[in-house]
């Protein structure tokens, strides 16, 4: 499955709050619980002090979610994504939010609703 990016161009210069991104994704009822044990891997270990939050979507695309204090458009590169996190293949940066997920497995429904909380961030 060919899957389009989750984050519009618009969205590189969104600045949202840990709040703000729950209640985007509530919105499109997708739920969002803290990361945990994922975000204390090792791969995090360099960028760990600049995370304010992370978050993880159950389900078959795995979905991770994390948001930092600073742009960091080289997560996916730095975090080198390609499988080693619980089967997840892809990430994606843009402005302070970072998402990694199972590209096999993200249907179109899931993709278009992440997307649009996404929208609802800029």
């Amino acid at each position: 499955m060919r899957v389009r990016p989750l984050f519009s161009a618009r969205f590189y210069r969104a600045t949202p709050a840990p709040a703000e991104i729950e209640s985007a994704f509530a919105a499109e009822g997708l739920a969002l619980r803290p990361a945990g044990s994922e975000i204390d891997a090792s791969r995090f270990a360099p960028l760990r002090p600049h995370i304010v939050a992370a978050y993880r979507m159950a389900g078959p695309s795995l979905i991770l979610v994390v948001l930092f204090d600073r742009p960091e458009p080289r997560a996916p590169m730095k975090l080198g994504v390609g499988g080693v996190m619980g089967g997840r293949n892809n990430g994606e940066a843009a402005g302070r939010v970072y998402v990694e997920y199972r590209s096999t497995t993200l249907d179109g429904a899931t993709a278009a609703a992440v997307r649009r909380a996404f929208r609802r961030l800029q």
